[in-house]
C-alpha cells in the first residue's frame, strides 16, 4: 500500500473550506490521475480491464485546529 498526501496553498484551502464540492472535484481528478499512473506502471490498460483500489481521506484541520484542508490517498500497490 502506498500513501500520497496532497497539500494545497492557502487560497485553495480557504476555497475548499467555503465550497467543499470544489475539493471533491479536485480530489476526483487527482485520484483518476494516480489510478491511471499505477495501472500504466503495471503494464496494463483500463481498456484491458486494469484496475486499482484507492481510498481518499480528507482532513480539514491540523493538530493545532488550524485550517489545513488536504487529502491522503491510500493506493493499493497491486493491480488486477
Amino acid at each position: 500500500m502506498r500513501q500520497w498526501v496532497l497539500s494545497f496553498p492557502w487560497p485553495l484551502r480557504l476555497l475548499f473550506a467555503a465550497r467543499p464540492q470544489v475539493l471533491t472535484q479536485v480530489l476526483n481528478v487527482v485520484t483518476r490521475a494516480l489510478s491511471s499512473a499505477v495501472v500504466k506502471r503495471a503494464g496494463l490498460t483500463r481498456r484491458a480491464g486494469g484496475q486499482t483500489g484507492i481510498v481518499t481521506f480528507i482532513q480539514h484541520f491540523g493538530s493545532a485546529l488550524n485550517l489545513k484542508a488536504h487529502g491522503a490517498d491510500c493506493i493499493q500497490s497491486s493491480e488486477w
